[in-house]
């Protein structure tokens, strides 16, 4: 029987066990934490890219990451803010992985696109 899946549609997709050899299966944490400690990196990386200014606005507090096209976010307090622009580039990178689109690494720091992968079992 050959099955077809989108491996890590958002990386953290894993093998159904119908569908795994044993030693897939006790891999799989494995792999999933290697990957949470991957973005969690990138994530760092770019948020030590964040430029941060003032505006005039009920939420004064505005971040972005040039490197990261259409990645801001804005706040009430500099925590806010920060807090804000890591779940935009968690949505982000989410979003980019979904479509298929690259994600420029940072830092050193890359996550790549996922392809697709067969298994026989």
């Amino acid at each position: 029987m050959i099955c077809t899946h989108l491996v890590g549609e958002i990386w953290f997709s894993m093998w159904p066990a119908s569908h795994s050899s044993g030693y897939d299966q006790a891999l799989n944490p494995l792999r999933a934490h290697r990957k949470s400690a991957m973005f969690a990196e990138y994530i760092q990386a770019a948020l030590s890219k964040a430029t941060y200014e003032i505006i005039e606005d009920e939420e004064p507090f505005y971040s972005e990451i040039p490197e990261l096209r259409g990645v801001w976010a804005i706040g009430k307090t500099l925590e806010e803010c920060r807090e804000n622009l890591k779940g935009v580039i968690e949505g982000w990178i989410a979003l980019r992985l979904r479509l298929g689109l690259a994600i420029p690494p940072i830092n050193g720091h890359a996550i790549e696109i996922p392809s697709r992968a067969e298994a026989v079992v």
